[in-house]
């Protein structure tokens, strides 16, 4: 690529390297390590002609939440700390956020799309509600309020850690 001065570099990471949520930090950190070796190749690569894209898709409709179902990937202790909010997150979470997938085509046609045009973005998402509305407000909303936003979503907080009262 460096010897005929063009190219596109495409790494793919997720919209959840733009945004962390609760219970997928792992999953999160290393979407964020993507995206920060894509940005530093893209520094390392300015003035040779060769684009670098980080991809950040959104939702799509594959079969990883029955993956992640069957092999307990996605499951809290029921009787643990998040008790209060592990139904919502092994089971209703994946559901309702899927709601709002891409299909695998319409992601496959849309990524090509990108990755062959002449001016590919430096910073690609799928989606407005699952990327670009999530990564702006990343970077447009306190860190505490955003942080707030996720407890209220995903049900967590201080009421996890009182001392319940036996009866």
């Amino acid at each position: 690529m460096i010897a005929q001065q063009s190219g596109t570099i495409v790494n793919v990471g997720s919209g959840l390297g733009l945004l962390t949520v609760p219970f997928a930090a792992i999953y999160c950190a290393s979407k964020k390590a993507m995206q920060s070796m894509t940005d530093a190749l893209r520094m390392e690569l300015a003035g040779s002609g060769i684009q670098v894209v980080y991809a950040a898709p959104g939702w799509v409709k594959t079969n990883i939440i029955d993956t992640m179902s069957s092999t307990g990937l996605n499951c809290l202790n029921t009787k643990g700390p998040w008790a209060a909010c592990a139904d919502f997150i092994t089971g209703n979470l994946y559901k309702v956020e899927a709601q709002h997938a891409w299909t695998a085509k319409q992601f496959a046609e849309a990524f090509c799309k990108m990755a062959l045009s002449k001016n590919p973005p430096r910073i690609w998402l799928n989606s407005f509600r699952d990327g670009w509305m999530a990564y702006l407000s990343s970077f447009l909303m306190p860190s505490p309020m955003m942080d707030m936003m996720l407890q209220l979503k995903y049900n967590l907080g201080a009421h996890l850690f009182r001392p319940t009262l036996a009866h």
